[in-house]
């Protein structure tokens, strides 16, 4: 009975293995990394949305390509650059865009991100942070899928 008891004490005090640098778990700001198509648009199907791709680049650097099929903006198509940050310590968590060119341009979104589906809410000005990442009044919803082939 008592080597029981000393390899239970020994194996309990025992320094546990360091984990693998491989193992840790990547954050929000990693995974968001790559290219994201436009699923749907405020419940809307994808086809005639504004916004078709996001690109989040590790510069910080968002690219968002839009329009040219009839949707929102007819024919007129574009792309618009900003700058992007995340804030993980609010709930639901917050995407803060800024457009390059002019930083008065700035917008606050609240994410989720479920593998290779990211769901942002545009939270327009005067509107209270939203409990959850859905639609509503003075929020506005885009679900997007990673594309992988270009992940």
């Amino acid at each position: 009975m008592r080597p029981l008891i000393t390899v239970i004490l020994v194996a309990a005090l025992a320094p546990a293995a360091p984990v693998p640098k491989d193992a840790k778990k990547a954050d929000d700001k990693d995974l968001l990394l790559g290219t994201w198509k436009t699923v749907t648009e405020n419940g809307k199907d994808g086809s005639g949305v504004i916004t078709h791709t996001w690109v989040f680049g590790k510069d910080d650097h968002l690219s968002q390509q839009y329009g040219g099929n009839g949707g929102n903006l007819g024919p007129q198509k574009g792309v618009s650059n900003w700058t992007w940050k995340l804030d993980t310590t609010v709930t639901p968590k917050k995407l803060t865009w800024v457009n390059t060119k002019d930083p008065l341009d700035k917008w606050e979104s609240a994410y989720e991100l479920d593998g290779d589906t990211l769901r942002v809410v545009i939270v327009y000005k005067g509107t209270p942070w939203p409990e959850k990442v859905a639609a509503g009044k003075g929020l506005y919803l885009y679900e997007l899928k990673r594309d992988t082939a270009k992940k």
